[in-house]
């Protein structure tokens, strides 16, 4: 019986309904922050991949160019070390970046978590699996996106290797 009473008291109180705001406008502050830094890691890859492709672009071309006249099939390594160079430093670049990415996903799912909790506690559970699937189709993208590119970078390095031989 004190247990009901005390829920009706805090409910009257006008300044629980103000900590109540204060928590959630604190804990959408906080999701905010970390959507902004997911959304900015995407378009630090999605920039980061974007040269990678307009490099490998400048590189075909040339060796496209360069193979009907000086360059010969001997001299492949060279083309094909630049490429390589390429595709090492932004594949290394890219695992760190997802990584990070990962871990904001994990920090931003429990986030939610604890809001989806804290402000709506009738439908936590409806809310929170849709969250999962969301996360879930992030991972899904993230991990599609690196397959992709890992097989654009060794393309590029078997064609820096095989078309200076074959023109």
């Amino acid at each position: 019986m004190a247990d009901t009473s005390d829920k009706i008291e805090k409910v009257q109180d006008p300044t629980c309904k103000n900590d109540d705001i204060k928590i959630r406008e604190f804990l959408e502050g906080k999701i905010e922050k970390k959507e902004e830094q997911i959304m900015k890691m995407e378009a630090s890859v999605f920039q980061l991949a974007n040269y990678y492709f307009v490099f490998q672009g400048v590189m075909l071309t040339a060796i496209i160019n360069g193979s009907s006249s000086t360059l010969k099939c001997r001299h492949f390594w060279l083309p094909f070390c630049l490429s390589l160079i390429g595709a090492v430093l932004n594949i290394g670049t890219l695992l760190t970046i997802a990584d990070k990415y990962k871990d904001a996903l994990i920090q931003l799912d429990e986030r939610t978590l604890i809001f989806y909790q804290h402000v709506y506690p009738k439908t936590f559970k409806r809310m929170h699996s849709d969250n999962k699937k969301k996360k879930t189709w992030r991972n899904t993208i993230m991990v599609i996106s690196m397959i992709l590119f890992f097989l654009f970078a060794l393309l590029n390095l078997i064609a820096s290797w095989i078309i200076p031989c074959r023109i």
